[in-house]
């Protein structure tokens, strides 16, 4: 009979190995995608010309946060340091793929979301960004893609090929497209009918007002899986 001991060094060597693999194969993705969004942002500001008023930028923070920003959009791509797998019931285990190595179904996770260029500009704190993706990414740097609209409509289900920078790139081109296309609502006038003296003297003109593209209305969830 094996040995406490022997059951640690054995879990270590196959869960904790597997799960340095996925973190590694995702940080790795993760660079692809800034490179791809570096590329994105220099190419589409260069054919918006010298006098568009419209300007695209890439911002990277840290190993792990990047930004790309366009007019009253930016885009925030994180990458979260932990290793993931799914909920028994969850889509992903009924597959032939996960169910011949279930090991595949553990995922590195890179989320996008969408805030408004200026609650990061002049530190909105109050204000608030929507995730429209989530990318996962298992040990073979197969993939699938979680999100709004058209996200929920992409990469459903995991990928035959690895990811590529072919794929990123129409991912970020999607993100941008979808952001492009959320609309900022007038929020109904009973959300910013108080103001308090402490958050008029902490905040510039109206930033202590919260403020998102959707704040104050309910609207369905267009992502297919939660």
């Amino acid at each position: 009979m094996a040995s406490s001991n022997d059951r640690i060094i054995s879990a270590l060597q196959e869960k904790g190995v597997l799960k340095q693999q996925i973190y590694q194969q995702t940080k790795e993705v993760f660079k692809q995608l800034n490179e791809v969004l570096q590329g994105i942002a220099k190419h589409t500001d260069e054919a918006m010309g010298i006098d568009s008023p419209v300007e695209v930028s890439y911002k990277t923070q840290g190993d792990f946060e990047s930004s790309l920003r366009f007019s009253g959009d930016t885009l925030v791509f994180m990458m979260h340091t932990n290793v993931f797998t799914f909920n028994p019931e969850y889509f992903v285990h009924k597959s032939n793929y996960v169910q011949e190595d279930p090991t595949r179904a553990y995922c590195g996770m890179i989320m996008v979301y969408n805030f408004l260029s200026d609650s990061l500009r002049y530190n909105r704190l109050s204000d608030v960004g929507y995730l429209i993706g989530r990318i996962f990414i298992n040990k073979d740097c197969h993939f699938f893609v979680e999100g709004r609209r058209e996200f929920a409509l992409m990469y459903s289900a995991f990928s035959q090929q690895p990811i590529n920078e072919t794929t990123l790139h129409q991912l970020a081109e999607t993100a941008i497209v979808h952001a492009i296309d959320f609309d900022l609502f007038v929020p109904p006038i009973d959300v910013s009918t108080q103001l308090t003296v402490k958050d008029k003297m902490q905040a510039t003109g109206l930033s202590a007002i919260r403020t998102g593209k959707r704040v104050g209305f309910e609207f369905l969830r267009d992502q297919a899986q939660e």
